[in-house]
């Protein structure tokens, strides 16, 4: 694959640096597809399963975070491709997808509609779509805007929660969307006329392992797109842990080594509005012991009105880091070796 240097003469041969860049209006693009989309009659839906794998997978659990907090029906995101036993043809199953494992995707989606659940699938034209419509589901289809599906996080997540916010599960959703969007658009100018707070976080990090934690669901998931931003773009091994389980297990085994972990690991706090008391509290008390055990502590702070705003705010801060990480030492972030040879 022939390398193109993005706008600073990285190698990046997949173009995300620009697809970054790109992100808020490809997510409102997404939105925009899904608005007007024709879409089934699920009113009679006591459970609504969101399904995804990959990158999609987190989107999906974007989703069910959101979908939690207000919708009257539970949500599960379903990222491993088993079908929970109790879907039945009162179920709305919601598959998101970017083009990647779709034969995972669409493996469940046929034991769904064998249980009479209702179908709808959110995705790039392709596999999913054309199995969600043989199976009489509904198929909205988003336009393939990023190279890979881990650059689509905002288009992936947005579409699916217009389409449930449209269905009556998760009415007045809409002044949430267009904050999460204003502050995109907000953290992409600030990263294009600064020095670059995701450059000096990635020079702070080095070579180091990254060990990053974050507080409740909104941290938990920031976290978690992290670690997987880390490890695929950057090419380099990064934890994900979370409060309040954090405090439960894993700060006792700072207890020990401390003479090898205070040389190859950092630990990333990502903060939010959103933390519990408790939460808050913990991470005041976790702090000294882990300036005791690991070479650094940072904190990152999100901005944002509403919790899927921060959310996406962490992300974006997340993915520009590992961007950053792989340009200082000359690496190419779009391909992923390991993955395809899994």
């Amino acid at each position: 694959m022939t390398e193109r240097p993005d706008h600073a003469g990285r190698p990046d041969s997949l173009g995300l640096g620009d697809a970054l860049r790109l992100v808020p209006e490809r997510t409102e693009q997404a939105m925009l597809e899904v608005q007007d989309a024709a879409l089934p009659s699920a009113e009679d839906a006591t459970a609504i399963v969101v399904v995804g794998n990959g990158a999609a997978g987190f989107a999906a659990g974007v989703v069910a975070m959101v979908a939690s907090m207000s919708c009257a029906v539970p949500v599960v995101a379903v990222t491993d491709g088993e079908l929970p036993a109790w879907v039945s043809s009162r179920s709305l199953v919601l598959a998101i997808d970017h083009d990647e494992f779709a034969d995972r995707t669409c493996r469940l989606l046929a034991e769904a509609a064998a249980l009479g659940a209702t179908l709808i699938a959110t995705a790039v034209p392709g596999a999913v779509c054309e199995r969600v419509t043989s199976l009489g589901g509904t198929s909205i289809a988003i336009a393939p805007s990023a190279p890979v599906a881990r650059a689509a996080l905002g288009a992936l997540s947005a579409a699916p929660l217009v389409v449930l916010d449209r269905l009556g599960f998760l009415p007045g959703l809409e002044p949430a969307l267009d904050h999460a969007v204003r502050q995109l658009h907000r953290r992409r100018d600030e990263f294009d006329t600064t020095t670059g707070v995701a450059r000096v976080l990635a020079r702070r990090i080095g070579r180091s392992v990254p060990l990053i934690s974050g507080g409740g669901p909104v941290g938990r998931l920031a976290a978690a797109r992290w670690k997987a931003q880390c490890n695929c773009n950057a090419k380099i091994p990064a934890f994900a842990s979370s409060l309040p389980e954090l405090g439960s297990d894993e700060v006792s085994g700072w207890g020990q080594h401390g003479d090898v972990t205070r040389q190859v690991l950092t630990s990333v706090l990502l903060r939010h509005a959103y933390e519990r008391p408790q939460v808050r509290l913990a991470f005041d008390r976790l702090v000294p012991v882990l300036e005791e055990s690991l070479l650094a502590v940072h904190h990152v702070e999100a901005a944002g009105d509403g919790p899927l705003a921060q959310l996406l705010d962490l992300a974006y801060v997340g993915d520009a880091v590992s961007l950053e990480l792989a340009a200082q030492e000359r690496l190419d972030p779009g391909p992923a070796p390991g993955l395809t040879m899994l």
